[in-house]
């Protein structure tokens, strides 16, 4: 219901309604709209991280490149799965969400342990840690405020091969 009408529109009626349940269930559950909005991120958020984990784990020990192909993958699918929530939930996030973002901060924390990885493989120049991780958060960002100003039928995100090869073009030692 929020993507579908909007993160102000959407009632706890109609939530409740295109849930088939009463909304005093509703209210069992969830304290008011903004506590359901904030599970539903909860639960994105760990959804996302959950991918990642298992993509970090799976390719732990392929070239820096493929690793980071692999997680563009993960965040890539993710925003495309759900550029209509991601949307509704990013203008919630700059008009004022009192959470601070903690997918963006899990996001960076995984960003910082494949990068040092690549700087263990001799995969990125031997420079800052700290700004290939903005780097790769910045490419993030772009790809996030393209989904919230995007509406339906919106161009697609580059491709990951772009993407990493971007990167990797700056990057290389």
């Amino acid at each position: 219901m929020f993507a579908d009408q909007g993160l102000h529109a959407a009632s706890m009626a109609d939530v409740a309604a295109q849930a088939g349940v009463a909304v005093g269930t509703l209210y069992n559950h969830f304290s008011d709209r903004d506590a359901l909005l904030g599970a539903l991120l909860e639960s994105r958020r760990r959804q996302v991280m959950a991918r990642l984990d298992a993509a970090l784990e799976a390719g732990r020990e392929a070239p820096f490149d493929a690793q980071l192909g692999a997680v563009f993958r993960v965040l890539l699918s993710h925003l495309e799965e759900h550029r209509a929530f991601l949307r509704i939930a990013l203008q919630g996030e700059h008009g004022g969400l009192k959470k601070p973002n903690a997918t963006g901060q899990a996001i960076e924390a995984r960003f910082a342990q494949l990068v040092r990885r690549g700087l263990e493989q001799g995969a990125l120049a031997a420079r800052s840690e700290a700004l290939y991780v903005m780097v790769l958060m910045g490419i993030m960002r772009a790809m996030l405020m393209r989904v919230l100003h995007d509406g339906p039928g919106a161009v697609a995100l580059p491709p990951v091969d772009d993407v990493v090869e971007l990167f990797m073009s700056g990057a290389r030692g």
